[in-house]
C-alpha cells in the first residue's frame, strides 16, 4: 500500500513514541546501551515502509547496527529536543550523515578495509544533506 511509505511510519509510529523525550527512536530504544554503528542506510520518504524494513531485515545481520535518518533523528519537533534543521547543522561534514560515515571509514582503516569507492563517499554527506532541506 502506496500510504505506507516512511512519512507515514514516522509520522503515526516513530513522532507519538518519541515525543517529548528529545532523542530519536534509536537512541530511545538503545538510552541503557547505546550501540556503535556500523552501517549507513538510505531510504527515500515516499518509498514504502513494509517493503523497507523487509529488506533490511533480509540483508542485515544480527551484528549491525544501522544509521536510518527516519529512526535515528529527533523527529517531533516539538521542543524536547533539537529541530532536524539543528541537527543537520550547516556542515555537511558535521552533520549526523557526515559524522557516521567518518566514524564507519575509520573503523574500517583501523581493520584494514579497503575504501575503493572513498572519492564518492568523501562527498555523500554534501548530497545528502542538500536531499534532506528538499
Amino acid at each position: 500500500d502506496s500510504k505506507n511509505n516512511v512519512y507515514h511510519l514516522v509520522t503515526q509510529y516513530v513522532k507519538p513514541w518519541t515525543v517529548g523525550k528529545g532523542t530519536g527512536y534509536a537512541l530511545m530504544v538503545n538510552t541503557e546501551s547505546p550501540k556503535e554503528v556500523n552501517l549507513m542506510v538510505s531510504h527515500a520518504w515516499s518509498e514504502n515502509a513494509e517493503e523497507f524494513i523487509e529488506c533490511l531485515i533480509r540483508t542485515v545481520s544480527d551484528d549491525d547496527v544501522m544509521f536510518v535518518c527516519a529512526l535515528s533523528l529527533y523527529q517531533c519537533e516539538d521542543g524536547a529536543g533539537p529541530t532536524i534543521e539543528e541537527q543537520l547543522g550547516t556542515d555537511p561534514e558535521e552533520s549526523p550523515f557526515g559524522r557516521v560515515l567518518t566514524h564507519i571509514r575509520i573503523r574500517g582503516d583501523l581493520i584494514g578495509w579497503k575504501w575503493r569507492f572513498r572519492r564518492l563517499l568523501i562527498g555523500f554527506p554534501t548530497v545528502l544533506a542538500c536531499l534532506a532541506t528538499l
